[in-house]
């Protein structure tokens, strides 16, 4: 089960690998690890904001 709470909370898991990064300085032992993310879609920073149509006046 990959969600909890009706979906607002959902679970991915991503691969941290160095290899395509880009980055010089690779972390130490952390090439190729699972990591397990929580999101909880309910967070107020989460919100998009409106969506703004142009004006008749822009068109």
């Amino acid at each position: 089960m990959l969600d909890k709470d009706g979906g607002r909370v959902i679970f991915f898991e991503g691969t941290y690998t160095n290899m395509f990064s880009g980055n010089n300085d690779q972390t130490p032992r952390y090439n190729y690890n699972q990591i397990m993310y929580k999101l909880d879609l309910s967070d107020p920073r989460l919100r998009l904001s409106a969506i703004r149509r142009p004006s008749a006046a822009s068109r």
